[in-house]
């Protein structure tokens, strides 16, 4: 054998092995880039949400169905921590903004607070005119800042009336309407608002956002520089003798149909009845009757709800006959009554029931209709 002969099988050998390496290194490759084939990716269920959701949204049996929907993610893209059943949203409030479509971690979402208020609060109920907002987005336990607007003309004022309070109740029957518990301060601030004929919106918080500053008198100013009212003007009335009381009477009870309430008026609340006339710009709201106690109230179930609560047609009051001559002039006046709930242990309200009825009797009274008068039929010829 030659010596070049002996090379030239040797280098044979060299470039064969060379190749089957090679061969078997593209295959291993291949074989750990793209999974075998037949091997399936496991699948797992998680909760998503079924559209955009906002900050402080609540999950309740009766609407978790519509906000979030069952989807299917490999189990290695899923997060250890997210949530797989509905049942685990129940009772509790997102924490944050959540996209259509994205899951939901444990740290997601809280249990939602117990809203108590302390002794000497009262509870103001509040009409919200933001755009599109419902209880789906703001309800119980979120924190707010209560927004008010003012126009009159060319006038627009924008100012924070109460920050940082938590939202007792939220309503959506007549509207959006949220109940908050106040102080002795910040109702008076509400009542100068309302008087004002502000308008009311509401700004989210945080939960863990730091409380702002606020001085309630200089609030309580401005709502009250916004308009004044006027007094009703009293004519001076002669002096008289003295006469002799009459024994008193019996008090008569008087009803009110359907009253809007903050789901806490009971036989034995003490309320003030609210009075509310006109709309727009014509329309003022005061308190009609103070400190009245409730007699009785009338309630049946409602068909339309979907949870078991009652609702009330009508509370009862024993009233007096000039404070039951005030209930009749604002019913024919159109007035629409509410009631605010005071807690048992309030001051009682100053209160000049005689400047109540001439305020009531000064406002413009329900047109009466018009029914045409038909000719006198004449006789046939």
């Amino acid at each position: 054998m030659s010596a070049s002969g002996g090379f030239a099988r040797l280098n044979t050998v060299v470039v064969a092995l060379s190749c089957l390496l090679a061969g078997a290194a593209i295959g291993l490759a291949i074989e750990t880039i793209a999974p075998a084939k037949g091997r399936p990716v496991k699948m797992v269920e998680v909760v998503v949400a079924a559209r955009d959701l906002h900050l402080g949204t609540p999950f309740t049996h009766e609407n978790v169905d519509e906000l979030t929907t069952i989807a299917k993610f490999p189990k290695d893209a899923v997060p250890k921590h997210s949530i797989a059943t509905k049942n685990d949203l129940v009772g509790k409030r997102l924490y944050r903004i959540a996209r259509q479509g994205e899951f939901f971690n444990d740290t997601d979402v809280r249990a939602k607070p117990h809203v108590s208020f302390n002794g000497g609060r009262d509870i103001v109920t509040l009409p919200i005119s933001n755009d599109g907002l419902t209880p789906a987005h703001i309800g119980q336990g979120c924190r707010v800042d209560i927004i008010a607007v003012f126009n009159e003309g060319d006038r627009r004022e924008v100012f924070t009336l109460l920050p940082d309070m938590d939202v007792l109740e939220a309503y959506a029957d007549k509207g959006t309407r949220m109940a908050f518990a106040l102080d002795e301060k910040q109702a008076a601030i509400v009542e100068a608002a309302n008087q004002a004929k502000c308008e009311y919106e509401l700004l989210l918080r945080h939960p863990d956002s730091a409380r702002r500053s606020f001085d309630p008198d200089a609030t309580l100013a401005r709502a009250k520089s916004l308009v004044k009212i006027p007094e009703p003007k009293t004519v001076p009335k002669p002096k008289a003798e003295p006469i002799v009381a009459p024994a008193p009477r019996t008090k008569q009870v008087i009803s009110i149909p359907k009253p809007f309430w903050g789901g806490y008026v009971g036989p034995g609340s003490r309320v003030d009845i609210i009075a509310v006339s006109g709309e727009g710009k014509k329309r003022e709201v005061f308190t009609l009757l103070p400190d009245m106690n409730v007699f009785a109230v009338r309630e049946q179930q409602d068909p339309t709800a979907k949870t078991g609560f009652l609702d009330v047609t009508m509370v009862s009051f024993a009233v007096t006959e000039k404070q039951a001559l005030l209930i009749t002039l604002a019913t024919e006046h159109d007035c629409y009554l509410e009631l605010l709930l005071r807690h048992p242990d309030a001051p009682k309200r100053e209160y000049d029931i005689d400047k109540t009825l001439a305020r009531v009797k000064g406002l413009a009274k329900k047109p009466e209709p018009e029914f045409p008068i038909a000719p006198i039929p004449r006789a046939k010829i």
